[in-house]
């Protein structure tokens, strides 16, 4: 076994590129094309062994165009991370995307997880929690011969909870939970009470997913982001707002190269996982832009990305970092410094929050990347990281007997890879070499995967619908050991029900229902040991540990509900609103620094049977969260202008400043959210929006809210600064809208005099350097101004300012 040993590594290392070079990364992705395109021709005779390189050689796919919206992509990845983790997301205030993916990018929980397959079947048992005797379900008197007795067949899917069902009909800005009403009687109802809804398929990981030509297991998700919706080219509509030229229009997303922003703006809106029925992307900004981020959650000081902007002293972020300033800073002003509103509703900020959040969770998940595992290190040269009992298992893996290569490929271990796949996706008419396959999991009428509909009632896969149905995404198999239950439908509990799966050529070959290689293969019972060792060895330490990348902030998550007695649900009285909704169980996944955790993940077959309960496993969801609150309520004990400090009316385009407690959150006026200029527990200023009118506003900051006198804006000059012989730059506020464009506009006419005489006017716009809301006048001083006192006034439409007074 020794010598074999040696023999193989020798062979892959032949295989792998030999020393750094300045386009190693691409050489190996290169090598690799090479090597499936000679594959795909040859698979009518079985695949040859493939030469695996280590992940670190394969670049991450990169969006295009992507520099047409974003300007600081670290902010754009840490935005993408806190909302990816914010409960606050949820139309509950509960549910992240997170509860999803806390573990290993994937979710393990064992109650409530059960849901109908979506054709008819066998019903399912609300809220139970699932023993190890459930799995697999399909089960056979001979484990090793798909034709042998049938013991059971439980047609149904593990997958995840999410939302509870109810109708969406408004919210309250500030408050982190929407108004609405139950619907009660659909599956997950139970005596007239509600359970959170479970999804129809098993949860995939996000870990490694940028590398998915295509993500969700049906494919959805298309590589083409539309700004909006998973769907891709179906979706024709004009989704994002742009200020062009003073002026806001309409104008459509195409980026390339982003399932991940397509799959993202997905779940948000899903009734199902995240919302409410009728809760829309414009209404979701509203309550989020004036939330603070992660404001009922614990980020770790020392947290890889969200460390320097931790509240160390309490929850969430400092307060200087809200949604509003991350996504004013990581994306270009066009699509985000508009004054006016959109359609008469919603501000331009608003309009676009799915294109923002898209690309902003794209751009966090594009970080976790699972590229050190010990196969990792063994191919490149590191010999002795894999035992003689795991190199066995890579060779088994290899192998026609295997057949594993045929969906599982190259360094991503899946075909449907932008390495195998991109150069063909578009024009390919098999859904099998875009990595999609039948492998006999289900029957053909259990779930349609590729070959269902879109959003749009347009075919997933057109070139060949009906070839595609029935087909799911090959996952690629990095972390297997951490994202059990297995396949689409979470129907197997451990990698060794997998392999005895495949060994036993899959569970329903009837219709075609299986791909290339699936009815051929033939493995023993030491081969199949063998594989499942080496499966195991695809796990990266980083993530078993949560080391950073796979750091995060803490998490709630709702593991069940509360029963009286079995069968009989607990009432949640605590929301008047929700009058048919069972109590929730919640358990804490706690807040992880960069530095991991010191003991493992626990696996899904180790949380059945409790093992790592005792402390020698994380993640075993036996921490209680309690009752999941907010924040105490803010507390306004005056607001004043920022200059002065008195208080009176205030005017738009002005800078005011609250004093308080518990000032945590945005600011709005008449539900228009203001711009921040410094932010803390105590102290916070804000820019009165200009679209603010009448004689009074409503002030709001979480919960609590006021009256303030509004008085007509006035110009008002409160600095300048010398800059070339000549020029001065004036900073101001108020006296009208101004475009931050790319050749900014006044809407107003506007002009300056110094000491009477009127100054040529260089520039007039949003101060590029100061907050949103400040403006910026450049000036060149008239002829003969003499140095000394000069007393600067500046017109914009029908009122001055009064004179600033600047010595020179």
């Amino acid at each position: 076994m020794k010598q074999e040993s040696k023999q193989l590594h020798e062979t892959l290392a032949d295989m792998a590129p030999k020393r750094k070079h300045p386009n190693a990364r691409l050489f190996g992705m290169t090598c690799i094309s090479l090597i499936f395109q000679s594959l795909a021709l040859g698979q009518g005779g079985g695949p040859r062994p493939l030469p695996l390189v280590s992940l670190k050689t394969v670049p991450v796919p990169q969006p295009t165009n992507i520099a047409q919206y974003v300007k600081d992509q670290p902010t754009l990845v840490a935005l993408g991370k806190a909302l990816f983790w914010d409960m606050q997301v949820g139309s509950d205030g509960k549910t992240a995307c997170a509860s999803c993916h806390f573990h290993a990018g994937a979710d393990h929980r064992v109650q409530n997880i059960l849901a109908p397959t979506t054709a008819a079947g066998s019903p399912v048992v609300v809220n139970q929690t699932v023993m190890a005797s459930a799995f697999p379900f399909h089960q056979l008197s001979n484990v090793g011969n798909n034709s042998s007795a049938v013991i059971k067949d439980t047609r149904q899917v593990a997958g995840s909870a999410g939302a509870f069902p109810r109708s969406f009909s408004g919210l309250e800005v500030g408050v982190d939970s929407v108004n609405g009403a139950d619907i009660v009687g659909g599956t997950s109802s139970l005596g007239g009470i509600n359970v959170r809804q479970v999804g129809n398929r098993n949860t995939p990981s996000v870990i490694n997913a940028v590398f998915n030509v295509r993500n969700f297991w049906d494919g959805r998700a298309s590589r083409l982001f539309t700004g909006q919706t998973p769907f891709g080219a179906t979706d024709t509509a004009q989704n994002a707002v742009a200020l062009r030229n003073g002026q806001l229009v309409r104008e459509a997303v195409a980026i390339n190269n982003a399932s991940l922003a397509s799959q993202a703006v997905g779940p948000p809106l899903s009734t199902s996982e995240m919302s409410y029925l009728g809760q829309t992307w414009p209404m979701l900004a509203r309550k989020m832009l004036a939330l603070a981020p992660l404001s009922r959650q614990l980020v770790a000081g020392d947290d890889s990305v969200l460390g320097a902007m931790a509240n160390t002293s309490g929850n969430g972020l400092q307060p200087a970092f809200s949604y509003v300033s991350l996504i004013q800073k990581a994306f270009q002003p066009a699509y985000w410094s508009g004054t006016t509103l959109v359609d008469g509703q919603f501000t331009q900020l608003e309009t676009n929050f799915s294109l923002f959040w898209g690309l902003a969770i794209q751009a966090y998940e594009s970080t976790l990347v699972a590229d050190n595992t010990r196969v990792d290190q063994f191919v490149e040269g590191r010999q002795q990281a894999l035992s003689a009992l795991e190199q066995q298992g890579l060779q088994v893996f290899r192998t026609n007997d295997a057949q594993c290569t045929q969906c599982h490929q190259g360094a991503e271990f899946t075909a449907a890879s932008f390495t195998n796949s991109a150069n063909t996706a578009v024009t390919n008419t098999d859904p099998d070499n875009v990595g999609f396959f039948r492998t006999g999991v289900s029957p053909l009428a259990s779930d349609t995967g590729f070959g269902g509909l879109d959003g749009f009632g347009l075919p997933l896969f057109a070139r060949a619908q009906a070839r595609a149905n029935g087909t799911f995404k090959s996952p690629g198999l990095q972390n297997v050991e951490f994202t059990g239950p297995y396949f689409h439908d979470g129907s197997q509990a451990t990698l060794e029900q997998v392999v005895q799966f495949y060994a036993r050529n899959g569970d329903f070959p009837a219709g075609g229902n299986l791909g290339p290689g699936i009815g051929q293969i033939r493995l023993n019972a030491g081969e199949q040991t063998a594989l499942v060792a080496f499966l195991k060895a695809l796990s990266d330490d980083r993530v078993r540990f949560e080391q950073a990348p796979f750091d995060h902030p803490s998490l709630c998550v709702a593991t069940g509900a509360s029963e009286l007695s079995p069968g009989l649900l607990a009432v949640d009285s605590s929301d008047p609103r929700f009058k048919a909704s069972a109590i929730d169980k919640f358990a804490l996944v706690p807040s992880v620094g960069k530095d991991g955790n010191k003991v493992p993940l626990q696996t899904f077959a180790e949380m059945l049977a409790g093992t790592g309960n005792d402390g020698s496993r994380a993640h075993t969801l036996t921490e209680a969260c309690g009752q999941v609150t907010g924040n105490p309520s803010a507390k306004i004990e005056a607001v004043t202008h920022a200059a002065t400090f008195q208080t009176g009316a205030v005017s738009p385009g002005e800078i005011i400043t609250l004093f308080g407690s518990n000032l945590i959150g945005s600011v709005t006026f008449d539900g228009t959210l203001a711009t921040t200029v410094y932010a803390s527990p105590t102290q916070v200023s804000v820019t009165v929006p200009y679209r603010v009118q009448g004689s009074t506003t409503r002030l709001q900051m979480g919960s609590t809210s006021l009256q303030v006198p509004i008085v007509p804006s006035s110009p008002g000059i409160f600095a300048a600064v010398a800059a070339d012989p000549g020029v001065l730059t004036l900073y101001a506020t108020g006296g009208g809208v101004l475009s931050s464009d790319a050749l900014p506009a006044v809407t107003l006419p506007t002009s300056v005099t110094v000491n009477g005489a009127a100054a040529k006017v260089l520039y007039a716009g949003l101060a590029p350097s100061l907050v949103e809301g400040a403006n910026q006048i450049n000036i060149q001083l008239p002829s003969g101004v003499q140095p000394g006192p000069l007393s600067i006034i500046w017109t914009v439409g029908g009122t001055s300012s009064k004179p600033f007074v600047f010595v020179q």
